[in-house]
């Protein structure tokens, strides 16, 4: 059935080429207007688990919290800090980022206030609090206050005073918000089954508005950050300016990645050009081996853009991983081409042409297919931006698939290209020396295996799952400079919020209770006795509520990946300095909450306690530079140490935050990817005994394919590179690559065995033949993608070399484990033969 169709299919091509061509050509005509509505999104939400139970917590906390989205600009003066020119010039920055469009807050040291230095009016009995840039404010008290007080050091200012940050807070996207809550309560319904056809196109209408609003808010952040730089950078004489927080991280790699497909798009295409030259000799074999990919990237792009998906930084390397299947198609046809002429010189190009394309097609089919698999696996997963690149590798497989058996076979018999001397071909002899080395010297090849394998399980065992955005880029980067300087010297750069939440239903006297939580129960009582205010009504703001939020307060600061920590004890630490020391007590509180200025309490209050009490915050910063950071552990260890040591039965806490969400997207990314590889081999393992028609032989096509998976992954795993989002895709995309090779080898040996050949012949013909195409494919994208090294963004780093290896050590395996164990398996007869070859 599949050689009577790609007969049929060849007929066509090879009678109607400019038909064929044309045909094509208009397609991709039609769908080029769409290329233009592509854009990657880099947002933080864009990455999310949408089914995350965390994330809709996550967005209920800061309901009440306000929006975490921050910038951060940190200022190192070449003048004294506390100066009055410093002053000023840090004053006029923040006015100006203050009618930056959706900036909410400005804080900065310019306009804290010095709690130290109260003014009270005694006409009304108010009390004030002056700043830096009020006259006749003590400098002195000053700087023993910003470099004493819990809410200031390691917050705005470092503890020499050298440094200091500018906190620019934004405004909640309120449509965005509003959209995403939309989105949550149909996805609510989709997964309880309660959705109705009418709800399941507004979903999708939801996600199509809340991708608009994305790129409305991303194109916000860029003109926000192209002001602010233009500035700082107008400034750059008087110190040195550092810039770190999301909405930067997100901008930046947006543009590294756009950066790197501009700079290195032409540079990768030179190199295929160069290298496919030297195997070919003929600049139209050259052309043709590159024109169906170039041909299906323009078409892929225009479909993903007719069909609406939103690229993101996972999957906007799918214009580089369809270059290299395209190609690898392409040089599978072209070399099983120039083998037929070779043999049928006498014969027209058509007729070349279509055995060419009959012989070719059904591996290439199959290698589509497998490869097809592994990329489903993608689709598994929670996170959209990876099912999204699941769903555009599979489009762009079958378009390649398409477009090579079509246009490349029109092509070829257009141009009719000139044969290529096979007597003058040096790289069969290559080959056939590769084989005799493996053969002939089998020991030495097992244990170059064996070495390895066990190389490969010591890396796997040092795998870990973590997600720092700081390694992302080089040293040298100005934003890699800015992340670390803030991260060490002001407190970290990545939220971890603890809820605590607790109710006054006091717990049951079976279930224990130690003499302090029976003190909390008697004093609570007696404050609803005595009082009527936020203290007495608040299960956490007061004296003894505080207190047991300091315990976890002064916990979380032990921890070395902990930065800075704010929270309610935080302020009564501050509050108790003002008292010169002494312990504040619940009248003190009271005192505070109700006669403090109001944009005080909002900015000092406020953001650690809900309206009713009943509700505390505590805010962490986790130190992303931290080179021994684990994000899964130390939010595991959090959880653990909390509940065994600082909660009682009527009290429950959270963790949420920035940290805890994209630690939820890393896991279920390696529980997707890594952990679904077992099924992605088993269904390959299927499809390979269905085209072989022999368990013994899928079984040695599979075994190269696992061995440089867990060869590339045990090098991820020695080389102390993390799994994070960008690099945990490598697993689908060597599957894809290590069965193409496989399947080309094997299916080449079965069909000379068919022939009556001699196994070792059989071997020797597939590694001559099926592995030249695959030698040639491997040299010329390892050496073409090899080159992303030189970028400056990790993330194309490990792109680049990761693809490169993958395809040299799947040729090697291929090379390698296939002859060896056909080889191995061989009748008495073959090895003899062997021997006296």
């Amino acid at each position: 059935m599949l050689q009577s169709s790609a007969s049929l299919l060849s007929r066509i091509v090879t009678n109607y080429p400019y038909t064929v061509i044309l045909v094509v050509l208009a397609l991709i005509a039609s769908t080029v207007p769409y290329v233009k509505n592509l854009d990657i999104d880099s947002s933080a939400d864009s990455m999310m688990l949408e089914s995350d139970p965390d994330l809709e917590y996550y967005r209920n906390v800061h309901r009440h919290y306000g929006t975490d989205e921050f910038l951060v600009v940190g200022y190192k003066p070449h003048a004294e800090m506390l100066n009055e020119e410093t002053l000023l010039l840090i004053d006029g920055l923040v006015k100006k980022f203050e009618k930056l469009e959706r900036v909410e807050s400005v804080t900065s040291i310019t306009n804290i206030p010095l709690l130290m230095q109260p003014i009270r009016d005694e006409a009304t009995g108010s009390i004030d609090y002056p700043n830096l840039l009020t006259p006749q404010v003590d400098i002195d008290k000053a700087i023993e206050e910003l470099t004493t007080s819990s809410i200031y050091l390691d917050n705005l200012v470092n503890q020499s005073l050298g440094l200091t940050a500018i906190h620019i807070g934004f405004e909640k996207h309120q449509e965005l918000w509003d959209l995403l809550e939309q989105k949550y309560v149909l996805l609510q319904k989709y997964d309880d089954g309660s959705i109705t056809e009418t709800e399941i196109a507004e979903l999708d209408s939801v996600r199509t508005d809340i991708r608009i609003q994305r790129k409305l808010s991303n194109e916000h952040y860029r003109d926000v950050l192209i002001s602010m730089r233009a500035e700082l950078s107008s400034l750059s004489d008087t110190g040195q300016f550092y810039l770190a927080g999301a909405p930067l991280v997100n901008n930046d790699m947006k543009d590294f990645v756009q950066r790197d497909l501009a700079t290195f798009g032409s540079a990768i295409a030179a190199i295929m050009i160069i290298v496919l030259f030297i195997f070919f000799r003929n600049p139209v074999w050259v052309f043709l081996a590159l024109i169906c990919a170039v041909l299906s990237v323009v078409l892929v792009s225009g479909v993903i853009g007719l069909m609406d998906y939103q690229l993101t930084v996972v999957s906007s390397n799918f214009v580089a991983l369809l270059l290299i299947f395209s190609i690898a198609l392409s040089i599978h046809v072209i070399i099983r081409y120039q083998e037929i002429q070779s043999l049928n010189p006498h014969a027209t190009t058509k007729e070349n042409t279509r055995t060419a394309v009959t012989q070719i097609i059904t591996p290439c089919l199959y290698m589509v297919l497998t490869t097809v698999i592994a990329f489903f696996s993608l689709t598994v997963s929670d996170i959209r931006p990876v099912i999204t690149f699941g769903h555009i590798m599979i489009l762009g497989l079958i378009c390649a698939f398409t477009l090579t058996f079509t246009v490349l076979p029109a092509l070829i018999t257009l141009f009719k290209p000139k044969p290529r001397n096979v007597q003058k071909d040096t790289s069969s002899v290559i080959l056939a020396r590769v084989l005799g080395l493996v053969l002939g010297y089998k020991t030495i090849a097992v244990t170059v295996l064996l070495g390895m394998f066990l190389f490969s399980l010591a890396g796997i065992n040092q795998l870990t799952v973590e997600n720092r955005f700081i390694d992302y880029f080089k040293k040298s980067t100005d934003i890699y400079q800015g992340l670390a300087v803030i991260d060490q010297e002001l407190g970290g750069i990545s939220p971890l919020e603890i809820i605590l939440d607790a109710t006054r239903e006091e717990p049951a006297a079976e279930m224990g209770i130690d003499d302090e939580d029976d003190e909390f129960d008697d004093y609570l009582a007696d404050l609803e006795d005595t009082q009527n205010d936020f203290t007495a009504t608040s299960y956490w703001y007061n004296r003894i509520g505080i207190r047991k939020i300091n315990k976890i307060h002064e916990y979380l600061e032990g921890l070395p990946e902990i930065g800075k920590v704010l929270s309610l004890s935080s302020i009564e630490e501050v509050m108790r300095m003002v008292n010169k020391g002494e312990e504040l007590e619940d009248f003190h509180l009271s005192m505070i909450y109700s006669k403090v200025p109001e944009d005080v309490k909002q900015a000092m209050i406020s953001p650690y306690v809900s309206d009713d009490g009943n509700q505390a915050r505590i805010l962490a910063r986790v130190r992303d530079s931290d080179p021994n950071l684990v994000r899964n552990d130390l939010l595991n260890k959090i959880r653990s140490d909390i509940s065994a040591n600082f909660v009682r039965d009527n009290e429950q806490f959270t963790l949420t935050g920035i940290s805890v969400l994209y630690n939820n997207v890393l896991q279920s990314l390696f529980r997707s990817q890594i952990l679904t590889l077992g099924t992605v081999f088993a269904c390959i393992l299927v499809v390979l005994t269905f085209l072989f028609r022999s368990l013994k032989l899928a079984l040695i096509g599979a075994l190269p394919n696992m061995f440089t998976v867990l060869f590339v992954l045990g090098l991820i795993g020695m080389s102390g590179i993390p799994l994070d989002i960008m690099t945990i895709t490598t697993a689908a995309i060597t599957v894809g690559v290590g069965v193409d090779y496989a399947i080309h080898y094997i299916h080449r040996y079965k069909k000379e065995c068919a022939k009556k050949s001699s196994n070792y012949e059989a071997i020797r013909t597939a590694q001559t033949t099926a592995g030249k195409a695959l030698y040639f494919t491997s040299i010329t994208i390892a050496l073409g993608f090899v080159i992303l090294v030189l970028s400056s963004f990790f993330p194309s780093i490990y792109f680049g070399m990761l693809t490169s290896i993958a395809m040299l050590i799947s040729l090697f395996a291929t090379f390698s484990v296939i002859p060896l164990l056909l080889e191995t398996t061989a009748p008495a007869s073959s090895h003899e033969e062997l021997v006296r070859l």
